[in-house]
């Protein structure tokens, strides 16, 4: 399952068919000039909305969205994130190298990759994709 809710400042054509191949479905087609990623009943859902003073009061502060600004490569990254496999996830080590899995099992993609370490990667972090995305 996804395990982070964001928003992005913005909202293209390209970043709702990114979000579908990521495995979210539209939850209500609304015009917007934004999208936010969450989970409800068990399904991962996306809703375009319009960032107005009652959203900025009222919703921001009291869900847990991660807010990405305007970086997509950040929303997407965030959105990705999830508990039961790893595939679209971005991974790390030590020596600073950052690359997406493109496996389900993300230990075989950090012992057959050749450029990560196998003793120090791990699946990145919100904060370490936030400080990576936001460079």
């Amino acid at each position: 399952m996804f395990t982070e809710s964001c928003f992005i400042r913005k909202n293209t054509p390209e970043l709702r068919e990114s979000l579908e191949k990521l495995g979210y479905k539209s939850h209500v087609p609304v015009a917007g000039d934004a999208i936010c990623t969450f989970m409800r009943d068990n399904k991962a859902e996306y809703m375009n909305f319009t960032i107005d003073e009652d959203f900025e009061v009222n919703i921001k502060d009291s869900f847990p969205f991660i807010d990405c600004g305007e970086n997509e490569d950040l929303f997407l990254a965030i959105a990705a994130l999830r508990d039961d496999t790893d595939i679209h996830q971005w991974y790390t080590d030590k020596s600073g190298q950052w690359h997406k899995c493109n496996l389900n099992e993300g230990w075989k993609f950090i012992y057959f990759h050749p450029v990560l370490s196998p003793v120090n990667a791990h699946k990145a972090t919100v904060k370490e994709l936030i400080k990576h995305f936001q460079k």
